[in-house]
């Protein structure tokens, strides 16, 4: 399989084309050819223009089963999951998603993307997650979804590339990359590759919704994780983890802090109501 992108330029009637075999690295990329480009104008000024978010007058319960690409449909509780997950968006309320392994955190994550996409939010969306399952990630966007999910990661030619080719529209005389104008609409990339690029890529763009998978590596308030997540624009968070109560009470404030510092604003207080968090009914009055 490959995959192609483009460049294109106002100034221009050519729309380059690259390509690229899929999961190759982008530092392989070939150049292919010219094509007419006027044809791309109004997906260029689409880029452009930021929908903006449903009240929550407007969440409506999930009753019947949302089809998704190639009829795919979700679980009954998969179907709970993403209501929570709805809900919560339209509340403005960030959200952790804590099932245990195995019960589909990414399909549930992935199709509640796909929900605020169809209300009119068509991102960008950023997913950060570990490296052994980033590939995962894409392929079920494309199994799920027809959104456009970029890679970001490898060497940093590859990234650079990427940013050129699949990130951002170009523009004037010159072609310089528009940072406000996405060709994509969900990317998925590492820690790793986010602390390398928080500062030249990530922080230039206005994240509707952010995605955190194994959130528990947040659970240390000073990781440069947390730093570098703090620099960033994000409208909406997610984050993905294992049922809280494995987690202990102050890895567990970490979490919340970093979703709602102004709600979780003292460790102790936090502490002192919620010490011997041990039960589902405690989990639940901690966030209300």
């Amino acid at each position: 399989m490959f995959r192609k992108f483009s460049s294109f330029s106002k100034s221009t009637t050519l729309l380059r084309f690259v390509l690229q075999f899929h999961t190759i690295s982008c530092s392989y990329s070939t150049l292919c050819a010219d094509f007419d480009a006027f044809v791309f104008q109004e997906m260029l000024e689409r880029a452009a223009y930021r929908h903006p978010r449903p009240h929550f007058k407007d969440w409506k319960k999930l009753d019947e089963m949302p089809t998704f690409k190639n009829n795919n449909e979700l679980r009954d509780y998969q179907l709970e999951g993403i209501n929570w997950l709805l809900y919560c968006y339209y509340k403005r309320q960030n959200c952790i998603l804590a099932d245990e392994m195995g019960l589909g955190k990414t399909v549930q994550s992935i199709t509640f993307l796909e929900m605020v996409y169809r209300a009119g939010v068509q991102g960008p969306f950023l997913i950060i997650a570990p490296l052994s399952t980033i590939l995962n990630w894409q392929r079920e966007f494309e199994g799920w979804t027809d959104q456009n999910c970029i890679v970001y990661h490898g060497s940093q030619t590859s990234r650079n590339m990427i940013q050129q080719y699949e990130m951002f529209y170009k523009e004037g005389k010159n072609g310089n990359l528009n940072k406000r104008k996405y060709k994509f609409t969900a990317l998925v990339t590492t820690y790793e590759v986010l602390l390398a690029d928080c500062m030249d890529v990530f922080k230039e763009i206005e994240w509707r919704v952010c995605v955190i998978d194994e959130a528990h590596r947040l659970k240390n308030k000073k990781c440069k994780l947390m730093d570098g997540l703090n620099m960033l624009y994000m409208e909406h968070i997610v984050l993905l983890t294992g049922t809280p109560l494995q987690n202990n009470v102050d890895e567990l404030f970490s979490l919340l802090n970093f979703l709602d510092p102004a709600k979780f604003s003292s460790n102790q207080e936090f502490l002192d109501d919620f010490g011997t968090l041990q039960t589902e009914e405690q989990v639940g009055l901690s966030f209300n």
